[in-house]
């Protein structure tokens, strides 16, 4: 027998082989379930620095490691913009009602803050409520003013934040070029607005059928098969109507939820591209200038 035959026989726990990249996601995906199932570690956090040390022995770029904790944080701080609220099913048929997106863009939380502080006033009418740190809230102004600039659409562009509750922005810093930029919106009234609107034409039409009901029931105490074919009818009619303006409702509200998100991503492509300016003056753009 050969001497030499075992000894290509890998020894016994021997990893010299390597990981394919392939296979890397599935293997860390596996590490944190292992890790967040054992008692040993469960009280134990890892600090951003031990982060990065293992995104270097995996052989991930460190960057790519901040950008994804920047995210993550982003995740954790985001405003739930009344999320507590309780939802009816109604409501919830509806749509959501906050619409968010984020983005990393070049700059600092300082410069970023600043430059949504001197567009959000005249591009979208909106009134700065607070700002502490990486974040500020905005809701939309309501002085009769603001309220002609938007019925005339100056610009030529509708204000798609002027039924909004809410609007949080929230930086996140990666590094000192870049940020996580996010912005949440709030749409709990005009929620609620979309379902009393469709709720009332249903009640309206209920008492429509109602009223046409009472001839035709004293009808049936001499034609009974006619009042009984004749209340089928109007039962369908008003069933048939009411669930149509519900799902037109359900389709005008998600119709806003749309054209939000995509504002909300229009915005974040003018920051990233760093070309938001504040709009013209209110004189210029009257004029159309």
């Amino acid at each position: 027998m050969p001497s030499g035959g075992a000894a290509h026989e890998p020894a016994e726990g021997d990893t010299s082989g390597g990981i394919p990249r392939a296979a890397l996601e599935r293997v860390l995906a596996r590490a944190t379930e292992l890790h967040a199932a054992s008692d040993r570690d469960a009280g134990e956090m890892l600090s951003e620095a031990q982060l990065l040390d293992i995104a270097r022995e995996v052989g991930l770029d460190p960057a790519h490691m901040r950008q994804a904790m920047a995210e993550q944080r982003m995740q954790t701080l985001a405003d739930p913009m009344g999320s507590g609220e309780s939802d009816g099913p109604l409501l919830r048929s509806l749509g959501p009602a906050a619409v968010g997106a984020q983005r990393t863009v070049p700059g600092t939380p300082l410069t970023l803050l600043d430059t949504l502080d001197a567009y959000f006033p005249t591009g979208e009418l909106l009134t700065r409520v607070r700002r502490i740190g990486g974040r500020s809230w905005w809701e939309p102004k309501q002085g009769a003013f603001d309220n002609l600039l938007r019925g005339l659409g100056v610009g030529g562009r509708r204000y798609d934040f002027v039924h909004c509750d809410l609007v949080a922005v929230t930086v996140t810093p990666i590094d000192g070029a870049r940020c996580v930029l996010r912005f949440d919106t709030a749409w709990h009234r005009a929620r609620r607005r979309a379902r009393a609107q469709a709720l009332g034409v249903v009640v309206a039409l209920g008492l429509f059928v109602a009223a046409a009901a009472l001839p035709v029931l004293v009808l049936g105490l001499v034609i009974p098969p006619f009042s009984y074919l004749v209340m089928a009818l109007l039962s369908a009619l008003g069933l048939g109507v009411s669930v149509w303006q519900w799902r037109l409702a359900r389709r005008r509200y998600q119709r806003l939820v749309e054209r939000v998100r995509t504002r909300l991503e229009a915005l974040l492509d003018e920051v990233e591209q760093e070309r938001l300016r504040p709009p013209p003056g209110v004189v210029e753009r009257l004029l159309g200038r």
